[in-house]
């Protein structure tokens, strides 16, 4: 993904299809099974985006997050209008079981919304025992 365009961006629907491939890798994972909602709605095919602009968020969701609760499902947004890409997650966080993480991982995003992006976004963290995400990006058309 990350050398397959002279831009460094890549098509809006492969990013998708990453991330759609990642999900149902991890729905094999959990035998009990993953309770997940993803909403797609995007007004052009033609948006294209910094690669793996969004694994991190959905593997920390597998990683902290309660994904096998029927009643506290997962919800995934991604929606492009008029150039506007909205990204929302919200999960519940998995309680016990904590790794002691450096959270270089989000460190590195904000690095590199910053490089591709011009500080031309918005990145919102909201945690208590959920954790809610909204990611605002205005694209080139």
């Amino acid at each position: 993904m990350l050398k397959e365009s002279e831009d460094g961006l890549v098509d809006i629907n492969d990013e998708i299809q990453y991330l759609n491939s990642y999900i149902d890798l991890n729905r094999i994972r959990y035998k009990e099974g993953v309770h997940l909602s993803i909403d797609i709605n995007i007004d052009k095919p033609t948006y294209r985006v910094m690669p793996l602009l969004l694994i991190s968020f959905i593997e920390n969701i597998f990683k902290h997050g309660l994904v096998n609760d029927a009643q506290k499902p997962v919800q995934i947004s991604i929606k492009i209008t008029e150039g506007v890409f909205t990204f929302y997650a919200k999960n519940y966080i998995r309680k016990g079981n904590k790794d002691e993480s450096s959270g270089i991982g989000l460190r590195n995003i904000y690095r590199r919304l910053d490089l591709v992006y011009n500080r031309n976004y918005s990145l919102k963290i909201k945690v208590t025992d959920i954790f809610e995400l909204t990611l605002v990006i205005k694209l080139d058309a």
